[in-house]
């Protein structure tokens, strides 16, 4: 009778060949004087801050400015969430109607509306596309990160 495999042994040279590596490394890095570490240190705080303070002057999802400026900017008017920030932006604004997932825009719907969307992949395109032809240029909210965290919201007349 043959063994049975369960996966493991595909795994094993590349887990060697990793421990190999760390082993070199490992074994490497005391032997260097001290001006490899400071490069080493600032090499990493060169490609970690601007990423950090981007972080925390964009936010990870800009909910919060984007219902800011709505209730600042037009306070009577009639909000629609479309995609995935049904789920959360009724914390951020109450009066918020959060659309099904899916859910087709007509042009009926978002006549006099504020429009708040974001993640594309589940807004969908036709309904980007009727955005931008009804409604006009959105006002982007950036988010650090995923680009898909970045929130428009279509004023539509």
């Amino acid at each position: 009778m043959g063994a049975v495999d369960s996966g493991n042994s595909r795994r094993q040279p590349a887990i060697l060949l990793a421990a190999s590596g760390l082993d070199r490394v490992t074994r490497w890095i005391p032997r260097r004087p001290p001006a490899v570490y400071a490069l080493a240190l600032g090499l990493l705080l060169a490609t970690l801050l601007p990423a950090l303070v981007n972080y925390y002057r964009l936010g990870k999802q800009p909910n919060r400015e984007a219902a800011q400026w709505i209730r600042r900017e037009n306070p009577q008017a009639r909000v629609l969430v479309v995609g995935l920030l049904g789920e959360v932006w009724g914390y951020y604004d109450p009066r918020a109607r959060p659309l099904p997932a899916g859910t087709r825009l007509t042009s009926e719907m978002v006549a006099a509306t504020i429009v708040v969307a974001s993640h594309p992949w589940s807004v969908g395109q036709q309904n980007f596309a009727l955005l931008e032809q009804r409604c006009g240029p959105p006002r982007v909210f950036p988010a650090a990160g995923y680009r898909e965290n970045t929130i428009r919201v279509y004023r539509c007349e």
